[in-house]
């Protein structure tokens, strides 16, 4: 990975100084989620088995293995801090030049009704952050995020 200007990478900042995972990622991780649940939905219905039922019986061990490459063990969380993060996140993308995924619109009345704004500061230092992932267009959103706050208002990480 190469750092942008000299931004040191912020994985390797004291824990207490690290910022929050980017949204983008976060909802990366929501999507992957989402993906996988379907996948088990579908695997359950071809078994014939009730999908929610084998969901619900499989999630522990669904969780145990997402959240397995972090220390400690995973929260739950209320739902309005999960309104907060998916839905400030959706909001800062927006304004950045950004739409969430074409499934998101299906999935958004699981989290309620929302009103904003979000309580979450998201970023890096007050700028926006990009962090390449194996699947991203570099290019595109180099030059959204150009676009939407200039050449040197943002943090990025990209791959040589």
């Amino acid at each position: 990975m190469a750092f942008a200007r000299g931004d040191p990478d912020p994985r390797q900042r004291p824990s207490e100084e690290r910022p929050a995972a980017a949204p983008g990622r976060a909802l990366r991780h929501a999507a992957h989620a989402r993906h996988t649940l379907r996948a088990a939905s579908g695997r359950a219905k071809r078994a014939g088995e009730t999908g929610t039922i084998h969901l619900l019986s499989k999630l522990p061990g669904f969780v145990s293995q997402y959240f397995s490459a972090y220390d400690g063990q995973p929260l739950a969380a209320p739902i309005e801090l999960a309104q907060h993060l998916v839905f400030g996140a959706v909001e800062y993308a927006r304004n950045l030049g950004f739409e969430p995924h074409a499934d998101f619109e299906a999935c958004e009345g699981h989290l309620g009704s929302w009103t904003g704004p979000s309580a979450i500061s998201f970023g890096c230092d007050g700028k926006p952050l990009f962090i390449q992932g194996p699947y991203d267009n570099a290019a595109r959103i180099m030059s959204a995020l150009q676009r939407s706050v200039g050449q040197d208002n943002f943090h990025f990480t990209v791959s040589a």
